[in-house]
């Protein structure tokens, strides 16, 4: 009698088990999830893709590669994760199509801890990539790299990436005149007056003040009308 009741389980264990699987192939598949993560870094083993959000409810997907250092003169504790971009593409945030033909007044961080950065500092209507180059011996400050976009793809700049090799608060760009503000803010404040010129970087205001004695000093290299 047992034995009967067992089979009988299951037999009708079974006949549930199939019910089941036949009623799941008139399920709707579930769509896969397109809404991007703003900021968030997916990485692979080649690739690392970084999102930055835009205005007009836009924003970017910057891919990157690994890089390495050829300097050897740099201390190890000064190092960086070493990335150079591969290509920047614009998105609408509703739509997710990607947008052509875009242009950035201004520079445009990621929130995440990659510390990457767009904009367009040549102010030739192309996008530029900004990448962390090493630490600085000051605090938590970086110097970057800075990626300026060409027909042969991103090429580094030593000229522009050279603005970074002081503790910068920020920088500020001006595309209507073409120029570059550097700003420094600690005990000594800087600012940094840069023209852009055919690809090429004029120093034209250097201005420095201390916040303790309100002294104030103005080291402008050329005239302030260059063009």
């Amino acid at each position: 009698m047992n034995r009967i009741i067992v089979i009988l389980l299951i037999v009708v264990t079974v006949f549930s088990c199939q019910k089941v699987e036949n009623k799941k192939k008139n399920w709707p598949v579930a769509s896969e999830k397109t809404e991007v993560a703003i900021n968030d870094s997916v990485i692979d083993n080649n690739t690392k893709e970084v999102t930055i959000k835009l205005p007009n409810n836009s924003y970017a997907i910057v891919t990157l590669t690994p890089d390495q250092y050829t300097d050897n003169d740099i201390p190890d504790a000064l190092k960086v994760d070493l990335y150079k971009p591969i290509s920047v593409k614009i998105f609408d945030l509703k739509t997710k199509k990607e947008l052509q033909n875009v242009s950035l007044d201004g520079v445009y961080y990621s929130e995440s801890d990659d510390n990457i950065s767009i904009g367009d500092f040549n102010f030739d209507g192309k996008i530029d990539v900004v990448c962390l180059a090493r630490a600085l011996s000051y605090r938590d400050f970086y110097s970057f790299n800075i990626f300026l976009a060409t027909e042969n793809g991103y090429q580094l700049n030593k000229d522009f990436s050279e603005i970074t090799d002081v503790p910068l608060a920020y920088m500020k760009l001006d595309a209507k005149n073409k120029r570059i503000t550097a700003v420094r803010e600690a005990e000594w404040d800087e600012t940094w007056l840069y023209q852009v010129s055919n690809n090429k970087l004029i120093l034209i205001h250097n201005k420095s003040s201390s916040r303790s004695f309100d002294d104030e000093y103005d080291y402008s290299t050329s005239n302030d009308s260059i063009k």
